[in-house]
Protein backbone atom coordinates (compact mmCIF):
# COMPACT_ATOMS: atom_id res chain seq x y z
CA UNK A 1 0.00 0.00 0.00
CA UNK A 2 3.00 2.28 0.36
CA UNK A 3 3.91 1.85 -3.13
CA UNK A 4 0.93 2.87 -4.15
CA UNK A 5 0.10 5.88 -2.30
CA UNK A 6 -2.62 4.11 0.00
CA UNK A 7 -0.91 4.13 3.24
CA UNK A 8 -1.22 7.19 5.33
CA UNK A 9 2.20 7.18 7.36
CA UNK A 10 5.34 4.56 6.65
CA UNK A 11 5.32 1.10 8.25
CA UNK A 12 3.06 -1.38 7.84
CA UNK A 13 -0.57 -0.56 7.56
CA UNK A 14 -1.64 -4.51 8.47
CA UNK A 15 -2.06 -4.64 12.48
CA UNK A 16 -3.35 -8.25 12.21
CA UNK A 17 -3.77 -11.33 10.18
CA UNK A 18 -5.94 -14.50 10.83
CA UNK A 19 -5.60 -16.95 7.69
CA UNK A 20 -7.22 -20.31 7.10
CA UNK A 21 -5.55 -22.45 4.67
CA UNK A 22 -8.52 -25.01 4.55
CA UNK A 23 -10.46 -21.90 3.21
CA UNK A 24 -8.24 -19.98 1.26
CA UNK A 25 -9.44 -16.93 3.26
CA UNK A 26 -7.88 -14.64 5.53
CA UNK A 27 -8.86 -11.90 7.75
CA UNK A 28 -6.63 -8.67 7.73
CA UNK A 29 -7.29 -5.71 10.33
CA UNK A 30 -5.61 -2.02 9.49
CA UNK A 31 -4.07 0.26 11.97
CA UNK A 32 -7.16 3.13 10.28
CA UNK A 33 -10.61 3.22 8.55
CA UNK A 34 -9.31 5.47 6.05
CA UNK A 35 -6.60 2.67 5.01
CA UNK A 36 -9.23 -0.29 5.09
CA UNK A 37 -11.00 1.87 2.81
CA UNK A 38 -8.19 2.18 0.79
CA UNK A 39 -7.43 -1.75 1.07
CA UNK A 40 -10.44 -2.21 -1.22
CA UNK A 41 -9.17 -0.91 -3.99
CA UNK A 42 -7.07 -4.04 -4.60
CA UNK A 43 -10.64 -6.13 -4.74
CA UNK A 44 -9.96 -8.25 -8.44
CA UNK A 45 -6.44 -8.09 -8.81
CA UNK A 46 -4.92 -11.44 -10.18
CA UNK A 47 -2.25 -12.54 -6.75
CA UNK A 48 0.05 -15.38 -7.81
CA UNK A 49 -2.74 -16.57 -10.52
CA UNK A 50 -5.91 -16.09 -8.19
CA UNK A 51 -8.10 -13.34 -8.33
CA UNK A 52 -8.39 -11.81 -4.76
CA UNK A 53 -11.74 -10.82 -3.70
CA UNK A 54 -11.42 -8.51 -0.79
CA UNK A 55 -15.18 -7.53 0.89
CA UNK A 56 -16.13 -6.04 4.09
CA UNK A 57 -17.26 -8.32 7.08
CA UNK A 58 -20.61 -9.55 6.94
CA UNK A 59 -21.57 -7.86 10.00
CA UNK A 60 -19.86 -4.54 9.08
CA UNK A 61 -22.25 -1.35 9.00
CA UNK A 62 -21.02 1.74 7.46
CA UNK A 63 -20.21 5.29 9.15
CA UNK A 64 -23.61 7.66 8.56
CA UNK A 65 -22.43 10.40 6.06
CA UNK A 66 -19.43 8.07 5.32
CA UNK A 67 -18.03 8.75 1.53
CA UNK A 68 -15.68 6.62 -0.21
CA UNK A 69 -12.25 7.75 -0.31
CA UNK A 70 -10.79 8.47 -3.62
CA UNK A 71 -8.50 4.72 -4.10
CA UNK A 72 -6.96 5.37 -7.55
CA UNK A 73 -4.26 2.90 -7.70
CA UNK A 74 -2.77 2.89 -10.71
CA UNK A 75 -3.27 -0.35 -13.17
CA UNK A 76 -6.06 -1.59 -10.23
CA UNK A 77 -9.73 -0.98 -11.21
CA UNK A 78 -12.02 -0.48 -8.40
CA UNK A 79 -15.05 -2.44 -7.94
CA UNK A 80 -16.05 -0.12 -4.92
CA UNK A 81 -18.59 2.20 -6.72
CA UNK A 82 -21.80 3.73 -5.14
CA UNK A 83 -24.62 2.08 -6.29
CA UNK A 84 -26.95 4.42 -8.58
CA UNK A 85 -29.18 3.89 -11.28
CA UNK A 86 -26.14 4.35 -14.11
CA UNK A 87 -23.82 1.28 -12.15
CA UNK A 88 -23.23 -1.10 -14.27
CA UNK A 89 -20.99 -3.97 -14.50
CA UNK A 90 -18.85 -5.14 -17.22
CA UNK A 91 -16.34 -8.51 -16.28
CA UNK A 92 -13.99 -10.55 -18.62
CA UNK A 93 -12.09 -7.80 -20.05
CA UNK A 94 -8.74 -8.52 -21.12
CA UNK A 95 -5.82 -7.04 -19.39
CA UNK A 96 -3.94 -5.11 -22.18
CA UNK A 97 -6.94 -2.39 -22.58
CA UNK A 98 -6.24 0.88 -21.19
CA UNK A 99 -8.70 3.96 -20.72
CA UNK A 100 -8.84 5.07 -24.10
CA UNK A 101 -9.97 1.81 -25.63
Amino acid sequence: MQLTGLSQTEGNPVIAVQINLDKNFAFLEFRSIDETSAAMAFDGIVFQGQSLKIRRPRDYQAMPGGDLPNMNVPGVVSTVVTDSPFKIFIGGLPNYLNDDQ
